[in-house]
């Protein structure tokens, strides 16, 4: 039997809230029933992050993870929110930081894509450049 993937689940949640079939419990308690009579209880966390994602897709915002070495200045949070807005097609952008040790740069993510701008993954792709 193929596994059904975390971002079906989410969807069935959706439209079970959505539509006000169920009320958001009973909802989440069918799909965790379905997850656990699956063998698939293990994907919860993924189903829930994507059940956020079709939320916030809906309301037109975007979620994104900035990685950086240091906390991002109100300037570049504001570059980072208009290149999603642009290239996502989102009214607003919700960010998260988080300090990691990336190095110089950062590493941009959504649920959809990754922009690693990191100066080490410049380096790392220079390099393949050149051995190819």
């Amino acid at each position: 039997m193929a596994k059904i993937k975390a971002r079906f689940y989410a969807r069935a949640l959706l439209d079970l809230t959505e539509g006000k079939t169920q009320n958001r419990k009973t909802a989440v308690a069918s799909i965790l029933q379905l997850l656990q009579k699956n063998g698939q209880l293990s994907l919860w966390p993924q189903v829930l992050a994507a059940y956020t994602d079709l939320l916030a897709n809906q309301r037109g915002v975007v979620l994104a993870n900035v990685k950086t070495e240091k906390a991002l200045t109100p300037a570049q949070r504001a570059q980072i929110s208009d290149f999603l807005c642009k290239h996502e097609g989102a009214k607003n952008v919700e960010l998260t930081e988080i300090l990691a040790p990336v190095g110089p740069g950062l590493i941009l993510e959504t649920t959809q894509k990754r922009w690693d701008l990191s100066v080490d993954h410049q380096i790392k792709e220079f390099k393949e450049q050149l051995i190819s």
